[in-house]
């Protein structure tokens, strides 16, 4: 058969299954007509509807994820019923690079805060727990925690990102993050804590260990007093140490 005689019969037979309510007919004549049609609209809109057939009606997203990302990659990247679908659809498919790309688009896409802190909370969760690739985990929860500075989840999330990581700079200073906007009082303190301690071990610097420790002392607690002490008598910092109970 031609072209011209093959689109009519396929056509045909798309309005036949559209009567039967034969899902899969249906699904196999706009495949074979999206192999047909050079218009680029027309193609993106073939495959969306076979790719949202096959995903809510035949129950087969790992077959509608490659054709939803050909129409977000090749034929309208701009086209958000795709988005959607194929958000669902690889979630559906347990896809994860397909739902990595998902993820990313619709962070990119949000213009709602709220929405847009769920979405990089999704997406850190398929890095750290799933992937296991904590370098794009922790820019995603960077992302979250600039979104929402007052939301201390992102900031613990990358606490044991940078803990597991041995990145000492960027947990002193994810430390006094958590110390700044945790609501938790007993948290505040452990987290100032822990980041004077990171001065007296892998981040080697009496002086900020000193004057941190001597804050936490005055504010009354008690380990910061204690690992004061020990850091005045090692490094010949009696004379400071006793003027603070002065």
């Amino acid at each position: 058969l031609t072209l011209e005689e093959d689109a009519p019969a396929l056509r045909y037979m798309q309005a036949r299954a559209l009567e039967a309510g034969d899902a899969r007919a249906l699904a196999d004549s706009w495949l074979r007509l999206s192999r047909l049609e050079s218009d680029p609209r027309e193609l993106r809109d073939l495959l969306f509807d076979y790719a949202h057939l096959q995903h809510s009606r035949l129950h087969a997203p790992q077959l509608a994820v490659p054709v939803l990302r050909r129409i977000l990659e090749e034929l309208d990247p701009s086209f958000e019923p795709a988005l959607d679908e194929l958000l669902m659809a690889a979630e559906a498919a347990r896809d994860l690079p397909a739902l990595v790309f998902a993820l990313t688009r619709c962070i990119e896409r949000e213009t709602d805060s709220v929405r847009k802190c769920e979405l990089c909370e999704r997406l850190a969760d398929v890095y750290e727990r799933e992937l296991h690739d904590d370098e794009r985990s922790v820019q995603t929860l960077q992302l979250w925690a600039s979104l929402s500075p007052q939301d201390p989840l992102p900031l613990r999330r990358l606490r044991r990102c940078f803990e597991r990581s041995g990145h000492w700079t960027e947990l002193a200073e994810c430390f006094d993050r958590i110390a700044e906007h945790s609501q938790d009082p007993e948290e505040q303190r452990e987290a100032a804590l822990a980041a004077a301690r990171l001065y007296l071990g892998p981040l080697p610097d009496p002086d900020t260990a000193f004057t941190r420790l001597s804050a936490l002392m005055q504010r009354g607690v008690v380990q910061a007093e204690d690992a004061l002490h020990k850091l005045a008598f090692e490094h010949n910092r009696l004379e400071e140490l006793c003027n603070l109970y002065e």
